[in-house]
């Protein structure tokens, strides 16, 4: 199906020389190198990088414990070794994390490239995939995000370990087919999002006429067994949170998220770090059964091109079933997102692949009209890619401007609102952080952690009465908000009602025994009662 198929749409020339690969990394590098001027923001990276107690030193102890826990769903040891290893070299300037990620990013720009011209024997191709795959605003969120980098090196890993994979094909080299079967291993240390590789390695052999022979399934077998092995490891560490959702709930957002994916790589605007989806979803709404009938069609697209356009129906099925491992992680926190960018990386090359080799047939005619209408077609969408991509570096600047970014889309967020709040107050602006807790309340009246904020906030401005009345209403919505009995345990504790304070302190470490301010706090209130062996 592939070669001769393929030669027939597609001119085999080569004349889109090697260098093209420099210029589109020279590309990438005029985009997000200004990144490096960026701060961390407290979208995960607090808890996962600089505010984590197992980055703060490399050694023994330090390493074996990101390999024997999770981060607290997701089990992604490499990504937290490279953020050791970063902290103990460079400190904890975030410009060398942003430039790792760079780094990464212009590796895996490589992988792309390399990878699209050993498949399709077509540099031109190669190089339009590369050129939409590299610009491409939606994998911004990859190379911006420090806590993204799980998503970069599983996915570096990911294609090294394929094309490892075609080489060892190409010269029956079983050192290479181990490297490749080591690779995929190495990569599920960095995520196990990568999981689906096995069936993408079959993809690839029926593409390419290969008998699907016993030899051909069994030499699939360490690949399959890697992939089960991580999928239980990530099951018992994201269990609970796929659990959170049924089946039919489940099986509605990945219809729409199949649909959504396709028309935000087709179209990536507006961009967000959340797409939130309200509850309750049901698997009869309109919006699912569109979604149902949209994957009915590429289903069928994919099997009526399977002859005559197989590179179509590669690219779709790539697509599919590298968009599966998105569809366990719809919950996020308390709310309900259908994807986020990054998790499109991969499964984003399936729909270009196509798209590219379109318009490679399209400059092959040799017309010049056709070519000069085909060129300034592709400009006019790499143009607005590479601004959206830009402009993204702006909004991930910090904390702040993205959270502003996010709610100008969700105004009515009310997770957003929190964390600009506390972006706010640990900026000292307690006026405008207010503004955000109100709304909170507003659109969650039962929000204990924004009385909480509130309350701290009072305190920080000395109003003791206020601050007490919202540290009591948190308690009363929450009995176990460990940040409200320490707050309102510093208060008693700055006016000596030490007596007061202990219990305070020892009811949030009771609800919390991972508080170490808490703990501190108790020392210090049993120290100030003469207490020493408390």
């Amino acid at each position: 199906v592939y070669h001769e198929s393929m030669r027939r749409h597609l001119s085999t020339q080569k004349s889109a020389p090697w260098f093209l690969l420099g210029g589109i990394l020279l590309l990438v590098c005029l985009l997000y190198l200004p990144s490096l001027g960026n701060q961390f923001v407290t979208w995960d990276d607090e808890f996962l990088i600089y505010g984590n107690p197992w980055l703060r030193a490399l050694n023994f102890k330090t390493i074996a414990h990101v390999f024997t826990h999770f981060d607290p769903e997701l089990y992604v040891p490499l990504p937290l070794l490279t953020y050791q290893i970063v902290a103990a070299v460079f400190g904890w300037n975030p410009a060398a994390f942003h430039a790792v990620s760079v780094v990464l990013f212009l590796t895996a720009t490589t992988l792309v490239f390399w990878l699209t011209d050993k498949l399709t024997q077509n540099r031109t191709v190669a190089v339009l995939l590369t050129l939409l795959w590299a610009l491409h605003p939606l994998n911004s969120a990859a190379v911006l995000w420090a806590s993204a980098l799980k998503d970069l090196l599983s996915s570096v890993f990911f294609l090294a370990s394929v094309l490892a994979y075609l080489h060892f094909r190409e010269n029956d080299l079983r050192k290479i087919y181990v490297a490749s079967v080591l690779l995929f291993a190495i990569g599920l240390l960095c995520k196990v999002s990568i999981a689906f590789l096995p069936p993408i390695l079959l993809l690839i052999d029926l593409l390419q006429k290969r008998k699907i022979s016993a030899a051909a399934l069994v030499e699939k077998i360490p690949y399959v067994l890697l992939s089960v092995v991580f999928l239980l490891v990530a099951f018992l560490g994201k269990g609970q949170t796929i659990g959170s959702l049924t089946f039919l709930e489940t099986s509605s957002l990945s219809l729409r998220a199949i649909l959504f994916s396709t028309l935000h790589i087709l179209w990536p605007a507006p961009l967000a770090i959340i797409y939130p989806v309200a509850l309750p979803v049901s698997i009869l709404s309109l919006s699912t059964l569109l979604s149902a009938l949209f994957l009915a069609v590429l289903l069928l697209l994919a099997f009526l091109s399977r002859k005559r356009l197989p590179w179509l129906t590669f690219g779709l099925v790539w697509f599919l079933i590298l968009l599966i491992p998105s569809f366990g992680t719809f919950r996020k926190g308390v709310g309900i997102t259908l994807t986020s960018d990054q998790y499109l990386l991969l499964p984003m090359i399936g729909l270009l692949l196509p798209i590219a080799a379109g318009l490679a047939a399209l400059l092959a005619l040799g017309r010049k009209l056709d070519r000069g209408i085909t060129l300034a077609g592709i400009l006019l969408v790499l143009i607005p890619f590479s601004f959206l991509s830009a402009s993204r570096v702006r909004v991930w600047h910090d904390s702040g401007s993205l959270y502003r970014d996010t709610l100008a889309l969700f105004p009515d967020n009310a997770a957003m609102h929190n964390n600009l709040g506390l972006f706010y107050t640990n900026s000292g602006k307690y006026a405008e952080a207010l503004v955000e807790f109100d709304r909170v309340l507003v659109l969650e009246p039962s929000d204990a952690d924004a009385h909480t904020d509130r309350g701290y906030i009072f305190q920080m401005q000395g109003k003791k009465a206020e601050a007490l009345k919202e540290f009591q209403i948190a308690l009363t919505l929450d009995p176990d908000n460990a940040e409200a009995y320490n707050n309102r345990g510093t208060m008693y504790f700055d006016d000596h009602k030490y007596t007061q304070a202990i219990a305070d302190f020892s009811a949030a470490v009771k609800a919390k025994p991972s508080y170490v301010q808490a703990w501190n706090n108790l020392a210090a209130a049993y120290g100030k009662t003469g207490q020493y062996t408390e």
